[in-house]
């Protein structure tokens, strides 16, 4: 396994609870319990106050950290991206119990071209944690094309999304719709890395109205969901007609993080308390700033600002 990520493998019992999505019981209640079966000693003889709240103080950290986890695991999808398989293979082997599930980009389905190692194990080893399995294609063909690409990918992996381009046509949208079987269709907007004058550019529209043009197309062709960023989930949310949309946000940043190559970001808190359904978030996991040090604390933090959307809903 890659060092830094074994490096930064939180404990396999944390790791358990969360997976299970277990709160921690009360540990100071357990504690006195087994002393006093073990000793037959009443429980204040054997645990001075002092120890007792210090005990209560490391509980109550231990289940806001499993709250916050928990979250993270229902909301959170994380992308994989790199070009190196083996490295896919481990991100899922060790950020499976904190995500909802993992977006396998172009980059990575790429690489599978060239590698004895399967894709569809890739899939196989997501589905077996029980995560969500996000096949981030961004089909924009003419129709017979988007069809059969479509057909390949939902026969051979199954995943639960699978995305095309709002700009493709009435016909290919409809008919990679009819042959989604249980795959939930979504539609890319406008991609996270385009500024509003190039929205003009190629929209003749802002970003925001282009966003709302697709949004629209895709209502009407019946497709599950969108994908855009954060700055236009509020505009969406005043239409009651886009409720029933899934509605995956790419370029997720918390505070502390980098933008890298995103211009249209939100952060965790804002996207969740806005309406996402999902939120991808990998760099500011996988590669922290060095103040936060490790993905775990990255991730813990995400979860709080998660917990802070849901508390102002």
């Amino acid at each position: 396994m890659n060092k830094q990520l074994k490096e930064n493998r939180p404990p396999l019992r944390l790791r358990q609870l969360v997976a299970n999505e277990i709160i921690a019981r009360d540990e100071a209640a357990r504690s006195a319990e087994r002393l006093k079966s073990e000793q037959s000693q009443p429980v204040y003889e054997i645990i001075t106050e002092g120890e007792a709240l210090a005990l209560m103080d490391r509980t109550r950290q231990r289940e806001e950290i499993i709250r916050c986890l928990a979250l993270t695991r229902q909301y959170v999808i994380m992308p994989l991206d790199m070009t190196d398989i083996d490295e896919a293979f481990e991100i899922v082997d060790t950020y499976w119990p904190y995500v909802a599930g993992f977006k396998i980009g172009n980059t990575l389905q790429a690489s599978f071209m060239i590698s004895k190692r399967s894709i569809k194990a890739l899939v196989g080893r997501i589905k077996s944690h029980g995560c969500l399995v996000f096949y981030d294609g961004k089909s924009h063909d003419i129709k017979e094309t988007m069809l059969n690409t479509a057909k390949k990918v939902i026969d051979d992996l199954g995943p639960d999304f699978y995305n095309l381009h709002g700009a493709a046509s009435d016909e290919a949208i409809a008919a990679v719709v009819e042959a989604r079987m249980e795959t939930i269709i979504l539609g890319v907007s406008a991609l996270t890395d385009l500024s509003d004058e190039q929205c003009v550019e190629r929209f003749g529209v802002p970003r925001e109205e282009a966003v709302c043009r697709f949004a629209e197309i895709l209502l009407k062709m019946q497709v599950q969901g969108i994908i855009c960023s954060g700055l236009e989930l509020i505009m969406l949310s005043k239409d009651s007609r886009f409720d029933q949309f899934v509605k995956m946000v790419p370029g997720v940043r918390p505070p502390w993080s980098a933008k890298n190559d995103q211009k249209a970001i939100s952060t965790p808190e804002a996207v969740i308390r806005n309406g996402a359904t999902l939120a991808v978030i990998g760099r500011p996991i996988s590669k922290p700033e060095n103040e936060i040090g490790s993905p775990f604390f990255a991730l813990y933090l995400i979860g709080k600002e998660i917990a802070k959307a849901l508390a102002y809903n």
